[in-house]
């Protein structure tokens, strides 16, 4: 196969070869050096092309990691989805997890602290997180104890009432109001107290849900639906 140029790429510290077919190929300087003239042996060719595969596999994997800190799992997702082969990718995986670039116990700390900064997320969605990126479930639960503060929990909970307590007030007076207007659905109800202790019983579960949804416990879930309804009575 003939060479139709080359040159060396200083940022990625390859060279960078033009096939006649089209086709490039990236080759380390001792890989290059070997290359004499401008034709590359049949049976030579292979290997060059696994070699490529394997640099352009290994750049693109670091880009990605200059970027963000990724999961084995989501990484080797992503060398997949660009077309790089198992065993190529498994060559890399392995180098950069021995290399320190990749490590899933640094992406889980990384994970956990800015979901635990942004508030909003409970340590029970944390762990579901973790394990969906791949993560160990009791390495999670060990990290997720390690950086949750003792009264996490409490802390959301109140944040979520001051921040979302309003709208659930409003919602149910405007229900209210709406259901009292109506004297057919206001009767069916039991009168006005029957339709207060329905709208309170259906926005204690819409609450609940809710911040189970978000990943809190139960008893927390309960306590901010208790503190929003209160309020409202």
């Amino acid at each position: 196969m003939r060479i139709s140029s080359r040159r060396f790429l200083p940022s990625k510290q390859v060279y960078e070869f033009k096939l006649a077919s089209g086709e490039k190929l990236w080759l380390r300087p001792d890989d290059a050096a070997a290359l004499e003239g401008d034709e590359v042996a049949a049976e030579r060719l292979p290997a060059l092309i696994a070699t490529s595969e394997y640099l352009h596999a290994r750049d693109y994997a670091l880009r990605l990691l200059g970027r963000r800190e990724y999961f084995q799992r989501e990484l080797k997702d992503r060398l997949f989805k660009k077309g790089f082969g198992g065993r190529t990718v498994g060559r890399v995986m392995a180098e950069l997890a021995e290399e320190g670039y990749q490590s899933d116990d640094r992406a889980a700390r990384t994970l956990v602290s800015e979901k635990v900064s942004r508030g909003g997320v409970g340590p029970l969605k944390l762990l579901s997180l973790l394990m969906q990126k791949g993560y160990d479930k009791a390495r999670a639960r060990r990290l997720i104890d390690e950086l949750l503060p003792t009264d996490f929990q409490q802390e959301q909970m109140r944040k979520f009432v001051s921040r979302r307590g309003k709208v659930y007030r409003e919602q149910m007076a405007r229900e209210l109001t709406k259901l009292l207007a109506d004297e057919g659905k206001r009767k069916k109800l039991g009168g006005e107290s029957g339709v207060r202790f329905r709208l309170r019983n259906k926005y204690r579960a819409k609450i609940y849900a809710r911040v189970r949804a978000a990943g809190f416990g139960s008893e927390i879930a309960t306590q901010a639906a208790k503190e929003i309804i209160r309020a409202e009575e």
